[in-house]
This record gives C-alpha cells, sequence and structure tokens, in this order.
C-alpha cells in the first residue's frame, strides 16, 4: 500500500480509503461478514475509514465498531456531522460524543463537516455559536483532531473555503468525468497544503458501467478499467487517499491492486495527459473550456453542458432502483449539476434568447441552443427544479393536518424539511420524524427528535410522507398496515422524479 501525507496534519494516510456506504447489511450474517471485510482492508494497509450514520442502511456504525474490535493497527476514522441536520454548537459537540460512542472510539483523527454545499452555507456554519463552533469544542476537548469538510460546491467556492484557512482537509468528488473543472480545487489545495481525499472516483459506477466507451483510460500495465480509473485520479500529487466503497473480498482485491505499485512522476504525468487529450477528441463532448460563458441572459452554459455530458456515459444498468434509459440519463445530468456544481434550476423555464453567441464560440461545435431545449424538457418531466419542490410539498400538505411525519429521518429528510419551512413559513403542524435506525433513536435532525417506528400508533400522525428515494418502496410496504388506523402514506417522489439528495 502506497501512502501520501495529509495536508499540514503530518497523518500518513493510505492511497485507498475505505468507503462504508456499499456493504450489504440486511442479515446480522451480512453484518458479520461486512466487518471482516473491513478487517481485511485494514489488514493490507488501508488506514483511514470514512463512515457515517446513514451508510449502508444506516449498519455503517454497527459493522466498524464490531470491526475495530479485532484490530490493533491505528487506523483514522471520520466524525461526520451535517449542517442540513445540526445548527448549533451545542448540538454538534452532542453528536460527536454519540457518534464516538456508536463506533467504540473515545477519539476520532477527523472530524468532516459533512457535504457543505457553497460559500453562502459555509459563511452560517462558521458563525458564532454554529456547527464549526462545536467542532473546534470537541478539538478542545480532545475528541477529534482533525477537522476538514467535504463538499460538491462550485469549485470557485471549494477554494473560496480553503483560502478562508479554518480546514486541514477537503473531500472532494473527483474522477476523469470532472477533471477539467476540478484542477483549479486540486491546484490551490496543493499550495496551500491541505489534505485532499477523494470521492467517486469511478464516477459513481458509470465509468465501469460504461466500459466500451472508457477504453482508452487504461494504459500499459492497467488490469481493467476500474484500476485505471483509480490510477488516473491518483496519478495528482496533491491528491492523499482515495475513497472506495466495497461490499466484497474481490472489490477490495481488485482496489488494492491499483495501489501496490507507485509509478513515476514520468509515467503519471503521461497518464494524465493521454486521458486529458482523449476526452478532448471526442466529437460533441464538452471539454469545459468555458469559451462559451457570457450568456445575456445570465445561463452558465458551460455548467449546462458539462451536465449534458452525462448522456454519453449512461448504460442501461438500473440505478437507485430505477431502470428505463431516459429516466436513467436525467438521473445522470442532474446528479452531475446538483454534484459537481451544487446547481438546482429554479425552475423548468429555457431563458435562452437564441441569440447564438455561446456556439460561436465553442471549440467542440457543440449545438448549445439545441442542447438547453432539451435539458430544460428534461427537469421539467423529471421534477428537477425548486419550484418542483415547493409545488411538490404544497401538493402533500394540502389538507389542514394537524400532525405530521416524515419517514425515514435521516440526511434526506434534513433537506426535505428545509424545503418544507420554504414551502409553509407559518406552518403550524406539529412535524415528527421516524426512523428504523435505532442508532438515529433520540437524535436530532434539525431540532426535531427521531423516534421509533413503534411509537406511530400512539402518535397516530395525520399523514407519513415517505421521504426516501431508493426505498420508498420497500418503506411503503414497511408501514402500510397504518393505513387501516386512518394515517395517510404518501410517496415524497413520482414514478417520473428524480431523487432531491444524490
Amino acid at each position: 500500500m502506497q501512502y501520501r501525507k495529509f495536508g499540514k496534519t503530518g497523518i500518513q494516510l493510505s492511497a485507498l480509503g475505505l468507503g462504508t456506504n456499499r456493504f450489504r447489511a440486511d442479515t446480522s450474517a451480512d453484518i458479520e461478514a461486512a466487518a471482516e471485510l473491513v478487517q481485511d482492508a485494514v489488514e493490507k494497509g488501508v488506514n483511514y475509514i470514512d463512515v457515517a450514520d446513514t451508510y449502508s442502511k444506516g449498519a455503517a456504525f454497527s459493522i466498524v465498531k464490531e470491526a475495530l474490535k479485532g484490530i490493533r493497527q491505528e487506523i483514522h476514522a471520520t466524525v461526520k456531522v451535517s449542517y442540513t441536520k445540526i445548527k448549533t454548537a451545542g448540538d454538534t459537540l452532542l453528536r460527536t460524543r454519540e457518534i464516538l460512542k456508536n463506533l467504540g472510539l473515545s477519539r476520532a483523527s477527523f472530524f468532516v463537516v459533512w457535504s457543505i454545499t457553497s460559500f453562502e452555507e459555509y459563511k452560517n456554519i462558521i458563525k458564532e455559536g454554529s456547527l464549526y463552533d462545536g467542532a473546534l469544542r470537541a478539538k478542545r476537548e480532545g475528541l477529534i483532531d482533525h477537522i476538514c469538510f467535504s463538499t460538491h460546491a462550485p469549485p470557485d467556492d471549494i477554494v473560496k473555503i480553503m483560502e478562508d484557512g479554518r480546514f486541514e482537509g477537503v473531500t472532494i468528488s473527483y474522477s476523469v468525468l470532472n477533471q477539467l473543472q476540478m484542477q483549479p480545487v486540486l491546484k490551490r489545495a496543493g499550495e496551500l497544503d491541505i489534505g485532499v481525499v477523494t470521492m467517486n472516483s469511478l464516477g459513481g459506477g458509470l465509468i465501469p458501467q460504461n466500459n466500451d466507451f472508457f477504453s482508452f483510460v487504461k494504459q500499459e500495465g492497467d488490469s481493467n478499467i476500474c484500476e485505471a480509473a483509480l490510477r488516473y485520479s491518483f496519478a495528482h500529487p496533491q491528491i492523499t487517499c482515495m475513497l472506495s466503497g466495497m461490499a466484497e473480498r474481490r472489490e477490495l482485491e481488485e482496489n488494492i491492486a491499483a495501489f501496490l505499485k507507485q509509478e513515476s512522476f514520468d509515467v503519471a504525468a503521461k497518464r494524465i495527459f493521454t486521458v486529458d487529450k482523449r476526452f478532448s477528441e471526442i466529437e460533441g463532448f464538452c471539454t469545459g473550456c468555458r469559451y462559451c460563458a457570457g450568456c445575456p441572459q445570465n445561463i452558465d452554459t458551460g455548467t449546462m453542458m458539462q451536465a449534458y455530458n452525462a448522456i454519453y456515459f449512461t448504460s442501461d444498468t438500473p440505478a437507485y432502483k430505477r431502470t428505463g434509459r431516459r429516466l436513467l440519463e436525467n438521473i445522470n445530468i442532474c446528479k452531475k449539476l446538483k454534484q459537481d456544481f451544487a446547481f438546482v434550476p429554479p425552475d423548468t423555464v429555457n431563458l435562452c434568447a437564441d441569440c447564438g453567441n455561446c456556439e460561436e464560440q465553442c471549440t467542440q461545435a457543440i449545438p448549445i441552443r439545441k442542447r438547453l431545449d432539451e435539458l430544460y424538457k428534461r427537469f421539467d418531466e423529471s421534477g428537477f427544479s425548486r419550484r418542483y419542490y415547493m409545488e411538490r410539498l404544497r401538493e402533500i400538505f394540502h389538507g389542514n393536518y394537524e400532525k405530521i411525519a416524515f419517514y425515514p429521518g435521516g440526511g434526506y429528510t434534513a433537506l426535505v424539511l428545509s424545503y418544507l419551512k420554504e414551502a409553509f413559513p407559518d406552518l403550524r403542524s406539529k412535524v415528527f420524524l421516524f426512523d428504523s435506525n435505532e442508532k438515529l433513536f433520540g437524535t436530532l435532525n434539525n431540532g426535531i427528535e427521531i423516534l421509533n417506528p413503534v411509537e406511530i400508533a400512539e402518535i397516530k400522525p395525520d399523514i407519513i410522507v415517505i421521504s426516501n428515494f431508493i426505498y420508498q418502496d420497500d418503506i411503503y410496504n414497511a408501514i402500510k398496515h397504518f393505513e387501516k388506523d386512518g394515517i395517510k402514506i404518501v410517496k415524497l417522489h413520482k414514478a417520473q422524479d428524480v431523487p432531491w439528495v444524490f
């Protein structure tokens, strides 16, 4: 295993980090096997474990805790706290203690402000008495050693957050799919000596699902496309550690193989040059040069065209428990916009004035106006806009409900709650949250306690909204018996919708 220094911390992190969101966790045997996989990864040199309460259907904490009982090597685990759920310093400190207890740890190497969406949100996070203050208190108490952040914010915002000097490390999405727009982030991180962990190194599964398209990523010595994609990202010297979620030992072996042999600077540089050059030669593919910038209608054409690239990569492999080529394309397009650029359109009205200035500047001869029109039609059909979010919530809560509830109660629901406040600023209904993950019982989401579902019968909410995309049918089947008690149960998402959280 190769190791690199993580910024100013002085900690040597393994090139491969263990993501914990892909474990099978349906049975006790699954959890036992997953714990053994964690132990195996550590024995093979992995020393960074990225863990959060909602990962692997809420079982990630239990899996890692069980694994740590048999591990003697030093590992570096994360305490991840999201501003969408936790707003105050006091709640942050309380949540930190809860996470450490659930992991069976007395301290963790890294506190991660989880998924900052923009520089504006960051400014709220660092206000006196807010989440960042709680992280500082946790550090003073010896609960955590270093404060970092993860983000899907636009690259310019990430750079500004790093330059503010409050964080020692950052976790970003990085792969061959977004390498051009993220180059300024890597460059500035290197200059500031900020450690970089990367996620989505395989493009959220798009790269291995499109083996033929990405065949050019493979270089001499690469056994498969996944190994090649990992080596491409690690060829960038600013990247310390690359996260990979693994569900079985075969995947662990394949991932570790990518980091057993250290490449020379010349070989790494050639790998980067070859892949980047090939992308620039794909007909109709947006390279992110942004020569099309300056739209008189203030449309971010460069961002939109890079999102359209997702159509090139979409396979027929089901995703998010969804099938259908067009829906899968819509999911990948919207995921690109939300994750890489933190962009959700305010509505689905295409403001293009058909002036053609952008196309005159485009070096790839992309039909930008035609693609913009198609993108906005796709946004409309798939419910991808803030206006749709408001309309959907008003449609669901059009009645005069005294008690409303959401199930489950984790991070996805945290975002839905923020939209609920926006849709109903004077909401008088009592809000309840339920979740099947016992580790969340008694914890707070936006100041609301998460309850055990057994309390549904006693509380008898007027309506329960299933605020989950992937498992909404499973959840409905588990709680639909409450309908006979007069409780209305509604799935937040319609069949053609894309997720609100990716």
